[in-house]
């Protein structure tokens, strides 16, 4: 198995979070963000978010989105491009964060991220 570490970037965590306790989060976890992704890793995920553009069409179940508008790991256009192409044929819903970056659990809107997702969840299940 390959050990070498092929990747454009070797420090994504500046885009990760905003916040301070963010930060030392990240640099606590036991995954280890302070290493470059693995080549296979990195091309696996570009061929499943290619395969879901050119298939978005299959999509026919509820689904919402959520997602930093300072996002800088994930282009926020994509999340609108697929609720976009989706909100006609299911239930899509679509939550747009301001000031937050990817991972929108450590950031100020975590709280509401949360609230988002547990009423979104909580009506599905009615």
């Amino acid at each position: 198995f390959p050990k070498k570490s092929w990747s454009p970037s070797n420090d994504i965590n500046q885009y990760m979070v905003t916040t301070e306790k963010g930060k030392c989060l990240i640099n606590n976890q036991t995954m280890k963000f302070n290493r470059p992704g693995r080549l296979k890793t990195v091309v696996e995920c570009l061929n499943i978010t290619q395969l879901i553009q050119d298939n978005k069409e299959l999509l026919t179940m509820d689904f919402i989105v959520l997602h930093g508008l300072e996002d800088k790991v994930t282009s926020c256009k994509v999340s609108q491009n697929l609720y976009n192409a989706r909100k006609d044929a299911c239930d899509a819903t679509i939550k747009l964060y301001d000031k937050s970056y990817h991972m929108m659990w450590w950031e100020p809107c975590g709280d509401q991220m949360y609230s988002d997702m547990l009423l979104w969840l909580n009506d599905k299940c009615k």
